[in-house]
Formats: C-alpha cells, sequence, structure tokens
C-alpha cells in the first residue's frame, strides 16, 4: 500500500515541478503561428518530458496537462487576446480549445522524435510471438 501511496506522491512532485517550470512566460514572445508555437514547448520541455508523456493516449495527455502546460500556452502564447494570430490560424473562438490543438501536435512531435526503441520493446514482441518447439533449434 505505501508503495502505491509512493508513486503517487512522485506523480504529485513531477506535476507541481511542471507547474513551477512553466508558471512564467520564459520570454513574453508570443508565437506568430501554430508550429512556432510547438517548437517554442519542444524546446521548453524537451524529450525527457516528451518520453514520459508519449505512451499516454493523446485524449489523457490533454487532459492531464490542460490545467498545467495548457494554462501556460493559454496564459503565455497571448489565445485570450482578441487579435491572437494563433487563434486565427486555428480559427477557433475558444482559447481552450487552441490550447488543446497545440498541445495535440505537441504529442505527436514528442512520439515522432522522441521515440526510442529499448530492448524491453524486443523482449516483450519475442514474448508474444509464439514457435512450436519441432521448428527451433
Amino acid at each position: 500500500m505505501n508503495n502505491i501511496i509512493d508513486r503517487e506522491v512522485v506523480n504529485e512532485v513531477d506535476e507541481f515541478i511542471l507547474v513551477r517550470y512553466i508558471e512564467r512566460c520564459l520570454d513574453n514572445k508570443e508565437p506568430e503561428s501554430v508550429e512556432e508555437a510547438v517548437d517554442i514547448l519542444f524546446k521548453l520541455l524537451g524529450c525527457e518530458f516528451g518520453r514520459k508523456v508519449i505512451n499516454m493516449h493523446p485524449l489523457i495527455f490533454l487532459a492531464k496537462y490542460h490545467f498545467t502546460l495548457g494554462l501556460y500556452i493559454r496564459n503565455c502564447f497571448g489565445l485570450w487576446k482578441k487579435d491572437s494570430k494563433v487563434m486565427r490560424e486555428l480559427n477557433v473562438f475558444s482559447a481552450d480549445e487552441a490550447s488543446s490543438i497545440i498541445m495535440d501536435k505537441l504529442w505527436h512531435r514528442f512520439r515522432r522524435e522522441c521515440y526510442k526503441q529499448t530492448n524491453y520493446d524486443e523482449i516483450e514482441f519475442k514474448k508474444t510471438l509464439f514457435i512450436p518447439e519441432e521448428y527451433t533449434d
């Protein structure tokens, strides 16, 4: 039972660190496009964070980080402003919807650029393969 509680505490600490890290806008530069927004976030968070989230379903990622990373995106990228270039590019009216789209694109970039196959992945695949004994050496 203590192990489960410890894991939950560790997850909460990770969330707290993420909130503290993105609590302030780093350069106050609003992105000109969605791709620029994703580039900024990718550079800010890096593959270390990306590897933690790429195994999540994208909707779980959106739900889990809506009030942390999503808040950073909405506030620091100026999505609440009427003249936001990102909002115009996405053609949406809600900053929440825009931040969800940006987070989805970020998750896919993490998936594309941060995924490394490990030996564990290969072992799991081999375990699922059934080879009759007469075909093995």
